[in-house]
């Protein structure tokens, strides 16, 4: 990971190839959900992201070549709004009037089949998810998208897949999956027993943060997405579980947003030796509430549930934009509310917050439509492709959704011009 070479043979290697050649129809029955679920989104129109080129961070360049443009994304214009409960705070397209949908349906039934052909004592009779994705593009040029497949999903009850139920037996069984976005599940390949990935690119080869661990107990994870080996990150003071880091390359060096709030505290990693810094930078954070339901911000949670999500992508040359999350807690047996903001810190140390969007709920799937668990929402893809950002995430911990947004419109609604 530290060197010029994206393979190092010193590393731990977790990763196995699933090349089979037929899913058997309990699992494809599975994958698709049928028992629990209506079925997922119809098949749409492809739109073909041409000229795609070398990686600067987490932006593509389109206008450097050297990597061949066969990656498809499967898009649609968002023109219905979404049906909102009254009180849950502004729209997705409030914010974001111009959004395209990315299909991510075909991905994720081959994520799942490559997990369960490729380990025969999982139980393939459980409802089972791709959840959390991150998209990233390869040295080829290609597209794909990093899941993480779990039988801890949220929408498994037997007699109703709309509503929230925790997965008979518990969490358990995740295994981080990287398939190409134009897939089948002959090409996809399980990773590791990781969780929630962050995809980026350092030094122009494609990395990911993960996490290794359940609850209480999670360690950080870096992810050779060319060789897939993974090498745990340890600093001074960590905590039990460590997860969130948000990750960004400024003058070669490798950083972490530890926390962001009410200090955006910076970390600096080595990939030699995998340590960090405990804190590099730190700066003051006031981030904007605007958009927060009035019940939140009554619970005086606006600052405090402030958590990381995504990778940074570059916005221009004065800054970098990622995604943060806050959730709300309703109770015992009631699922989470999650909202999320894109903010923009400088690229220059101390890294400081500068501006964030109001805050928001994401696009659904037509299969989270009327769902009690919809507003489980974790977005931990962001990559910026031309001049749009692709938003990737995870809703209900059962589906994977992700959507396009000009470039343009995040600058505004963030109040930045753009240089």
């Amino acid at each position: 990971l530290g060197s010029s070479q994206p393979c190092r043979g010193d590393h731990t290697s977790y990763a196995s190839s699933s090349r089979s050649r037929s899913l058997p129809m309990m699992m494809h029955l599975v994958a698709l959900r049928s028992r629990a679920l209506p079925m997922m989104m119809h098949l749409v129109a492809l739109i073909a992201v041409s000229g795609l080129g070398r990686v600067r961070g987490n932006q593509v360049s389109s206008h450097e070549s050297g990597c061949r443009s066969a990656s498809l994304f499967q898009t649609r214009t968002q023109e219905v709004r979404e049906k909102r409960t009254p009180g849950d705070g502004p729209s997705f397209a409030d914010v974001f009037p111009t959004h395209t949908t990315v299909d991510l349906e075909k991905v994720s039934h081959a994520a799942i089949a490559s997990v369960l052909q490729g380990d025969p004592s999982l139980n393939a009779s459980k409802i089972w998810g791709m959840i959390n994705p991150a998209l990233y593009l390869k040295a080829d040029g290609s597209w794909h998208v990093l899941g993480r497949v779990t039988r801890a999903v949220r929408c498994g009850c037997p007699d109703d897949g709309k509503k929230w139920c925790m997965p008979e037996g518990g969490d358990g069984d995740d295994n981080l999956v990287s398939c190409p976005l134009a897939t089948s599940n002959e090409s996809c390949v399980v990773i590791g027993p990781f969780a929630d990935p962050h995809a980026f690119h350092y030094r122009e080869h494609p990395l990911a943060f993960a996490n290794n661990g359940a609850w209480g107990t999670c360690d950080p994870m870096l992810v050779n997405l060319t060789s897939f080996a993974a090498r745990r990150l340890s600093m001074p003071g960590m905590a039990a579980c460590e997860k969130n880091w948000m990750p960004f390359e400024h003058n070669g060096t490798l950083y972490f947003s530890h926390w962001l709030t009410p200090t955006h505290s910076v970390l600096r990693c080595s990939t030699m030796s995998y340590t960090c810094e405990e804190t590099e930078f730190n700066s003051s954070t006031q981030l904007s509430s605007l958009g927060l339901p009035k019940y939140v911000l009554d619970a005086g949670a606006e600052h405090e549930s402030v958590h990381g999500s995504s990778p940074y992508a570059e916005l221009d040359s004065d800054y970098f934009v990622a995604a943060a999350h806050q959730m709300y807690d309703q109770g015992v047996d009631k699922p989470r509310k999650y909202w999320h903001t894109l903010f923009a810190i400088q690229r220059k140390p101390p890294f400081a917050v500068v501006s964030n969007t109001p805050w928001f709920q994401l696009p659904l799937p037509d299969v989270a439509k009327d769902a009690e668990w919809n507003q489980i929402q974790y977005m931990g893809g962001f990559a910026r492709v031309g001049e749009d950002f692709v938003l990737s995430y995870g809703v209900g911990d059962c589906v994977s959704h992700a959507v396009k947004v000009p470039v343009s419109d995040v600058a505004r609604a963030l109040g930045l011009p753009l240089r």
